[in-house]
């Protein structure tokens, strides 16, 4: 879990995906976002709460695209569809930090 905080802002990251799990505004005590405490419910979540998700973000119907007259076909994840990129997504990396400023 990473922990940011600021004088009127707190945040707590995942690694998996970089998911906000949650944010805090000064003296408030619930989160101002919907998230959860543990990678493991992050990684069974369909819904992609709080991820970072791309490249290719929402759906791309029939799991294929066209880039300059090319066809591309990618491995469907939603019935027929790509959604958020599927199994290889920016959801499913762990991330990690490899700089701070304070």
């Amino acid at each position: 879990m990473i922990t940011l905080n600021s004088k009127t802002l707190n945040a707590r990251i995942l690694p998996r995906g970089a998911t906000l799990a949650g944010l805090w505004l000064a003296g408030r005590s619930r989160s101002l976002v919907l998230g959860y405490s543990d990678a493991r419910d992050c990684i069974a979540d369909p819904f992609y709460m709080g991820t970072i998700v791309g490249p290719i973000a929402n759906r791309l119907r029939g799991a294929s695209l066209s880039i300059d007259g090319q066809t591309w076909r990618l491995s469907p994840n939603e019935g027929h569809n790509l959604l958020h990129s599927g199994q290889y997504g920016l959801h499913a990396h762990d991330w990690r930090v490899t700089a701070r400023d304070t």
